[in-house]
């Protein structure tokens, strides 16, 4: 190994040690935010093996079906690693490792190319020690700069890492494949670098612009800013901009304009507000990369609308910061080449996401490859016109390196829990809906139901349409068999969006769980069809569909959940129960007193919707008498209303009739478990929530409730 590949190779450990030191306490840190979505609850990720229809069902149904290779990386994480998060967060930081490589490769390049066309031996880039060190510099401050822990500790921004990582790994092939002397290195440099830039734009639609920046590469560094190389530059400009327009043809129809336009709708500012605010975002973004204070981060900013030029003044000012910018570009280019560059590499790079595409405004991991050469550039100038020995340039480079790196660890801890990332956002952004429905939701599901309420209710306070406020309210209530504000609140959220999947499937419950079971049939079809490899809408649908009569048709929905994840429990269940049912000899003549069973039992439903449980009883009795067929359904319910009444013994009696009828009835072994509880009899609840669990292991209420029985147990043991 000769010296240089040997320090290039130490260069790289040290890259490689500055991660590991500034990430490696994140490897148990859980799922979050958008996690939930794109990983947690998407059925499609979730295969059970490596064949084609496997993968082609990622490529299809992928939350995000545009970026196949972000989904197939997640489902490839999923098949080895499963929920275990220490495998994704394993394979993100890999990803972060391997990109910051490749931005001491380009980095390293771009100096000794510099250096050659400035002919000047004071320039970083003069030697190749001297290009090594500063690029060393400019590595180790990208890598470890806590901008990037949203780049890399929140899971799903694999999507912006790998499709930056692939980005300058295109760059980077381009580059060696210009300075190579023999023509078939330079071919398959150029190959392997389309390669990449595809496998870029099919992690992230912000890899667009590579094609752009390579023609700008080019002609700064290569063609070193020709005139006579302009016509033929354009051409080449051109063709880029023309790939990136198939691109955006492809991504977003014949019609993108509207595309874009259309999505607006949905947001609280237009597409001409957005780009006013974008120009105040750029230069925030900045602020941060200068000056990454922990009171400044935040995963959820909240950011003022540019309603005008002037409003808020700020907005005129950054737009003239903006242009001025742009112009000074254009004018230092042939004297501080390098300069220049960084700069239009910063805007190019953040323009996708920083005009007129419909966006959420502000995310830091959108500064992870813009940040390159803005980092770049800050250490080229320190290092030109700062003239200090190199001892003392080491020096500090490794002092700001270790304060960045502490940083880096400081803002990971914000990233442990879903309580201290939520209590963040709230905190820094406490006049935004998402924030405070994010932290009533966790409030929520941690027990603290009243908490969570208030969160959820300031949520709408701030804004009446926010739909996953009305959403989540819809499952509290829901889970406190309030169906009537449940189903309000759902029919609310699909009103504002009606393509939202976990609004019309909780929907579905309620309808169900209420015995309107059209009703909970329909919005279950249109969960299905918005979301068709989601089990849990298989299995609920296919539940509906047995209890309205349509038992065959209730099987096909469960073959189609068993296709998805031939593991799922409760479907392997139903389905046993489904054929079984098919098997019996078929029913004797109802009796002329049934329908009124039937209507009897829906009445007695209505009155335990609107809170009128002697009615229930009543009614549930009589439904009893006549010969109800669904007797654990009947039985279940009057115990519910019993419950309300603190009937409790005769609710217990209830439940345990709804078991005798059907031991697989998850609900009813909750419910029992929660009369027990009444009476006082936790030692004889515990088991009987155990069991709801095994039946349904993601039963929440269960869950819940298992934890509380065993902690207050517990607390009782530790009594003198």
């Amino acid at each position: 190994m000769n010296n240089s590949l040997k320090r290039h190779s130490i260069v790289l450990l040290l890259l490689m040690l500055c991660v590991v030191i500034g990430y490696w306490g994140t490897l148990d840190y859980p799922f979050m935010f958008d996690d939930k979505v794109n990983i947690v609850e998407s059925q499609a990720i979730k295969i059970q093996g490596l064949d084609r229809e496997s993968l082609q069902q990622v490529i299809d149904h992928g939350v995000a079906s545009r970026r196949p290779v972000a989904n197939i990386s997640f489902a490839l994480n999923y098949y080895f690693h499963g929920d275990n998060v220490a495998g994704w967060h394993c394979v993100n930081i890999a990803i972060h490792i391997f990109a910051g490589w490749l931005v001491y490769g380009v980095i390293f390049q771009t100096l000794r190319i510099n250096a050659r066309l400035r002919e000047d031996d004071s320039d970083p880039g003069a030697s190749s020690k001297a290009a090594m060190l500063t690029a060393l510099a400019v590595a180790a401050i990208w890598i470890v700069h806590p901008i990037q822990t949203q780049a890399v500790t929140y899971i799903v921004q694999r999507m912006t890492s790998l499709a930056t990582m692939f980005y300058l790994l295109g760059l980077f092939l381009y580059i060696i494949g210009r300075t190579r002397k023999d023509w078939s290195t330079g071919f398959v440099c150029y190959v392997v670098a389309v390669v990449a830039f595809v496998l870029a734009v099919l992690s992230k639609e912000i890899a667009i612009t590579l094609p752009l920046m390579i023609a700008l590469y080019e002609w700064y560094f290569f063609q070193n800013l020709r005139r006579d190389w302009a016509k033929l530059g354009l051409i080449s400009l051109g063709i880029a901009g023309a790939v990136m327009m198939i691109i955006v043809f492809g991504f977003m129809g014949s019609d993108p304009l509207r595309s874009i336009s259309g999505g607006f709708a949905i947001r609280d500012f237009t597409m001409w507000e957005r780009v006013m605010t974008e120009w105040r975002v750029v230069l925030f973004y900045l602020s941060l990369l200068a000056l990454p204070l922990p009171q400044w981060q935040n995963l959820d900013h909240d950011v003022e609308i540019s309603r005008a030029l002037t409003d808020p003044i700020t907005t005129v000012v950054a737009l003239v910061i903006v242009v001025a910018s742009l112009v000074a570009a254009g004018w230092m280019a042939r004297r501080h080449r390098l300069l220049s560059f960084c700069i239009l590499w910063y805007f190019i790079t953040l323009a996708l996401e920083s005009t007129i595409v419909n966006l959420e405004l502000v995310f830091e991991h959108r500064l992870y490859l813009p940040s390159v050469f803005v980092v770049a550039g800050i250490v080229y100038a320190a290092r030109r016109h700062l003239k200090v020995p190199t001892v003392a340039r080491c020096a500090a480079t490794a002092v700001i390196v270790a304060l960045l790196c502490f940083a880096t660890i400081n803002r990971n801890s914000v990233w442990s829990s879903k309580l201290s990332m939520w209590e963040d956002c709230v905190a820094k952004s406490p006049n935004k809906p998402r924030s405070h429905n994010n932290m009533g939701r966790y409030l929520a599901a941690e027990g603290e139901v009243e908490k969570g309420m208030i969160h959820l209710a300031r949520a709408l306070e701030i804004d009446k349409d926010y739909k996953a406020a009305h959403s989540n309210i819809g499952i509290l209530y829901r889970q406190q068999n309030n169906y009537a504000k449940a189903i309000e609140h759902y029919l609310e959220a699909i009103r504002i969006d009606p393509k939202f999947v976990s609004a019309h499937y909780n929907l579905g419950i309620s309808y169900r769980k209420t015995m309107r079971l059209e009703n909970a049939i329909k919005h279950y079809l249109i969960a299905y069809d918005l979301d068709p490899y989601n089990v849990q809408i298989l299995n609920n649908l296919a539940i509906a569909l047995d209890m309205n009569g349509e038992t065959k048709r209730a099987i096909e929905f469960i073959d189609k959940a068993l296709r998805v994840n031939s593991k799922f429990e409760m479907a392997v269940k139903n389905k046993t129960r489904f054929e079984n049912k098919l098997k019996l000899p078929p029913p004797a003549p109802p009796r002329p007193k049934q329908p009124t069973a039937t209507t009897i039992f829906q009445r007695a439903m209505k009155e335990q919707l609107a809170g009128r449980h002697q009615a229930a009883v009543e009614g549930f009795r009589n439904a009893q008498a006549l010969g109800f067929e669904n007797q654990a359904e009947l039985n279940n319910n009057l115990g519910m209303s019993l419950l309300v009444l603190k009937a409790f013994r005769k609710a217990e009696a209830a439940f345990r009739n709804a078991i005798g009828f059907d031991s697989q009835f998850d609900q009813a072994h909750n419910n029992l478990g929660a009369s027990l509880g009444q009476q006082g009899r936790l030692e004889e609840a515990l088991p009987c929530f155990v069991e709801a669990l095994r039946l349904n292991p993601d039963y929440e209420d269960a869950q819940k409730n298992v934890e509380r029985v065993n902690a207050y147990l517990d607390k009782q043991k530790r009594k003198p």
